[in-house]
């Protein structure tokens, strides 16, 4: 996935993830965590096929979210959902706009060592496959330190 597609597919899975009020994480959707690419796919294809008047813009996001989602790989799809849930769960209570605290940023890197540790002792191709999965966290955090460095001005 380049960059472009790791951010769609960040933001697909926010629409799925996090409960909102507003602009404000309220908790997690009691079904993030049973969440597959696949039933996402049946999902937005029956949005799709419900939608019979759709302008052109909303008929795009949804061609490219199912395009995106069929080249993915299960895999994928489960890092980055589980990665999407332990990102949410430190911004519970704190609007989606606001950078992440230090603490914050501290319970997410405790989260994300405890994940890894759970990987150890697992077969060698699911070891590298989480390494290779960990662009998407990267991405979503390389955006706080560009904001963060930017207040700092």
């Amino acid at each position: 996935m380049n960059t472009a597609q790791e951010n769609q597919f960040i933001l697909l899975l926010s629409d799925y993830v996090p409960i909102m009020d507003g602009d404000i994480i309220k908790g997690i959707s009691p079904e993030a965590n049973e969440l597959t690419r696949q039933k996402l796919i049946e999902n937005l294809n029956e949005e799709l096929e419900n939608f019979s008047e759709m302008g052109p813009s909303l008929l795009e996001w949804y061609e490219k979210n199912i395009s995106l989602l069929e080249t993915i790989s299960d895999q994928e799809f489960q890092s980055a959902l589980t990665e999407k849930i332990m990102i949410t769960e430190v911004q519970i209570g704190h609007s989606l706009f606001e950078p992440l605290t230090p603490a914050q940023l501290d319970k997410l890197a405790e989260k994300f060592s405890i994940h890894r540790e759970d990987f150890q002792g697992t077969d060698e191709k699911a070891v590298g496959f989480e390494a290779q999965s960990q662009s998407i966290l990267k991405n979503f955090l390389r955006a706080f330190a560009r904001n963060k460095r930017s207040i700092k001005k």
